[in-house]
């Protein structure tokens, strides 16, 4: 049994089953040769309603997955933020839609504004000589300039999901390039945030057990480490340029324009 909107439908070999809120079926008998199409990814099953025309058609997803062609899923650590937004921004209701648009983009914009007064101190502070004679202060200061690129990264990813989903951006090679670009950057520079961190705890661990050790927190040390962070970091995450596919929505004209 799957859910279409206020409906519930289910599908056996030869039937189609839809029933609304009252408990009450309308089933259909159906040609299972002539009404397969083979739109549905991850093993969904297509079933094709009028012949003649190819946009027409329904995916009955396996378990987990969902969207007019199953490209979504909410499968554990596999979900997108594509798959996070799309459902309230093609609401069944016109105001649920207008609302989630301005919400979905306000929220981004003001934890970007909080972040950048937040790193811009942070910034002001280790950019002084005397904060970075010790390896965290470069490690931080760097950190602070990484996280406000990564919540600018969010904001371009969100507002290019909510433009591209309302059809806004409809040129198939703009949508490829700032997709898979905004994605890259935005992975890459969490990631490097996540390891300036963890290589500023590791100092603080390095000098509380050892008082007078210097290697760890020379400046020298740690400019290189962030030299191989940054490298190591983009290099491990080119294949999301290289092989990652965009998928573009076929029940809209183009990227979320609906028909």
């Amino acid at each position: 049994m799957r859910s279409c909107g206020s409906l519930l439908f289910t599908i056996s070999n030869d039937y189609f089953c839809l029933c609304d809120p009252n408990n009450r079926a309308e089933c259909f008998r159906f040609d299972k040769m002539a009404d397969q199409c083979d739109h549905c990814l991850y093993g969904g099953r297509c079933l094709q309603g009028d012949l003649q025309d190819r946009t027409n058609y329904f995916c009955h997803c396996p378990q987990c997955f969902y969207g007019s062609i199953c490209q979504h899923n909410t499968r554990l650590l596999s979900f997108t933020l594509e798959s996070l937004l799309t459902g309230d921004l093609f609401s069944s209701s016109a105001r649920i839609e207008q609302l989630s648009f301005v919400v979905y983009l306000l929220i981004p914009i003001i934890l970007f504004l909080i972040g950048f007064i937040n790193n811009l101190l942070c910034i002001v502070t280790f950019i002084r000589p005397k904060p970075r004679q010790v390896g965290a202060g470069y490690y931080l200061l760097v950190n602070s300039i990484t996280s406000q690129l990564s919540l600018f990264l969010l904001v371009l990813k969100i507002a290019h999901v909510l433009l591209s989903t309302k059809g806004l951006i409809m040129d198939d090679i703009a949508n490829i390039v700032i997709c898979k670009s905004i994605t890259f950057l935005l992975s890459c520079s969490t990631r490097t945030n996540y390891w300036l961190t963890g290589l500023t705890t590791l100092e603080r661990v390095y000098v509380t057990k050892y008082p007078t050790g210097l290697w760890l927190k020379n400046p020298k040390i740690a400019k290189r480490l962030i030299i191989i962070i940054f490298i190591g970091t983009f290099g491990s995450h080119v294949h999301e340029v290289l092989y990652h596919t965009v998928v573009p929505d076929p029940k809209y004209s183009q990227y979320g324009e609906r028909e």
